[in-house]
């Protein structure tokens, strides 16, 4: 489901963006490139956006906080007075910052941790943010960002307001399921007993620690590799990991990519801690794995980047197919250290400088995220996939030259979304079950977004997907010489729909009984193509 946004002067520019996007093609995808911010969940930024689900859309019951025995509060407790240079009196709810201070203000910084999270969410209610807040109040505070930079890039893409960050918590774990798709298991040896989760017999943490009880990594760690918070001991450092990132998938499909992170050359030069830097360590996903422990490899410098290189890569024609952007501390948009509005500037410098390069960018997918919700409340409840998440709804925002625009997407999607659009973009496998059932935003465009496995053997039927439409889905094969039927199962295996074609018949309808994640196979044939449906 979609809603078209903003009408009026941006109106005949959105016409001629949307003829070129539906005569647009999957394969036309030659560079996909995420900016990844810091910490807001949607209502916090984009909760007056129009036609998005926003605070206009929030049940009374989620937007009353209840203290820790369960009491609706007179008035929302506030302790940031600070920042603010007054203790406030808040009615209980949502409310402006922007009422007390400007957009680009300071406050604290709010807790944002995988067991505090889940004890705020509250089974869906989102109704405890403020009484599990070291920040109080200050959890349902917004800022309308439908005029700063952020909402007007997302007024000229695809606002997708059902994206949820995938894992409970914080950045660090996000980070690890931005490249993964999957919680890290402390590797053997001895774990730090003082960082373990504990718990008494009626289930509340004694010890808040950044390691579960059954020895999963889950808040805030350093790497064992350089660059790390300078002075973190070698024992509380989370030892190399061994999982397979999305790295070593595009590696083994020879796909090239880069993760440009800001002030990386100066992290590495041990001046991270400087004060115009503020290098958050636990942001470099990559650097937590195995395959990049030796400081020194060719293929380390090669992938893991200063962001200046960015700019450079792409003036020279030399960007990579994949690339992640992280910026430094200070540009991040992260509470307690980065003001909002330098953050969104410079996403829109980023994304100005791909604009400015149109050999590249008639061929990009752009997605801005935010790795996690920061402590902010939002009144959407999100999914139950499993023990991991999917936590709070963020901004995520789609913009290409091959995708529709000015439309709010009302898919649900997740962190690893991003994940299963590089897959299905390059044939890849998935990293886990979480991004191989993830939509990879099929609502952005107009061409149908599939996966396909060929045969083996002699050569099959040549399927392709021409239009996947509600309840139905048709498709296309090259090789119509003879009879032939096709199935479609959902992924527990049930049959959802079911067509026979005549020699000489080379496009089918299938009626389809089924919506999300199916495959399509030829029946007798190893041939087949994974799509979602609507």
């Amino acid at each position: 489901m979609t809603k078209k946004i903003r009408t009026g002067p941006v109106l005949s520019a959105i016409a001629l963006a949307a003829s070129a996007a539906s005569a647009a093609q999957f394969s036309d995808v030659r560079h996909i490139v995420v900016i990844y911010q810091e910490n807001w969940s949607f209502d916090g930024l984009l909760g007056k956006f129009p036609g998005a689900d926003n605070l206009d859309s929030a049940s009374a019951m989620s937007k009353t906080q209840l203290d820790s025995t369960g009491t609706p509060y007179t008035h929302l407790p506030f302790n940031d007075s600070a920042h603010f240079g007054a203790q406030l009196v808040l009615a209980d709810g949502p409310w402006d910052m922007t009422q007390y201070l400007n957009a680009d203000s300071l406050t604290e910084d709010l807790v944002h941790r995988y067991y505090q999270e889940q004890w705020q969410i509250n089974g869906g209610l989102n109704n405890r943010f403020a009484a599990g807040s070291d920040a109080k109040g200050l959890s349902m505070s917004y800022v309308d960002a439908t005029n700063l930079p952020l909402g007007v890039l997302g007024s000229q893409g695809v606002v997708m307001d059902h994206f949820f960050h995938s894992a409970f918590g914080g950045s660090f774990l996000n980070h690890i399921w931005m490249v993964s798709a999957q919680t890290p298991k402390w590797p053997a040896g001895p774990l730090p007993a003082s960082k373990i989760t504990t718990f008494d017999v009626m289930g509340n943490r004694t010890n808040d620690g950044y390691i579960t009880p059954d020895s999963f990594a889950v808040n805030t760690v350093q790497p064992m590799t350089w660059p790390y918070y300078p002075g973190t001991p070698d024992s509380l450092r989370l030892p190399p990991l061994n999982m397979t990132t999305i790295g070593d998938r595009l590696d083994s499909a020879n796909i090239p990519w880069a993760w440009y992170s800001g002030g990386w050359d100066s992290a590495l030069a041990g001046d991270g801690n400087s004060p115009n830097i503020q290098f958050q360590y636990h942001h470099q996903a990559f650097n937590f794995f195995q395959k990049f422990a030796d400081t020194s490899s060719a293929y380390r410098k090669a992938r893991l980047k200063d962001e200046t290189s960015f700019f450079t890569d792409l003036s020279s024609g030399h960007l990579p197919s994949v690339v992640w952007i992280k910026p430094e501390g200070e540009q991040n948009e992260h509470p307690g250290y980065a003001m909002l509005v330098n953050g969104q500037n410079h996403v829109k410098a980023l994304v100005d400088s791909l604009k400015a390069h149109p050999s590249v960018w008639d061929s990009t997918v752009l997605i801005i995220t935010y790795d996690e919700h920061g402590g902010r409340w939002d009144h959407v409840a999100p999914p139950v996939i499993d023990k991991w998440g999917p936590g709070l709804r963020v901004p995520g925002i789609l913009l290409s030259p091959l995708a529709r625009s000015g439309i709010v997407d009302k898919r649900q999607y997740e962190t690893v979304s991003i994940l299963s659009f590089i897959e299905h973009r390059y044939g890849l496998r998935p990293l886990s079950a979480r991004d191989s059932l993830a939509d990879p935003f099929t609502g952005a465009f107009d061409f149908p977004i599939a996966t396909g496995i060929k045969p083996t053997g002699p050569r099959g039927h040549e399927m392709s997907l021409r239009n996947v439409a509600p309840g139905e889905i048709s498709i296309h094969r090259a090789d119509a010489s003879g009879p032939a039927e096709f199935e479609v199962r959902d992924l527990r295996g049930r049959l959802v729909g079911r067509q026979a074609v005549d020699a000489g018949q080379a496009d089918a309808r299938i009626q389809v009984g089924a919506s999300g994640l199916v495959v399509i196979r030829a029946v007798g044939s190893a041939e087949s193509i994974k799509t979602f449906v609507q």
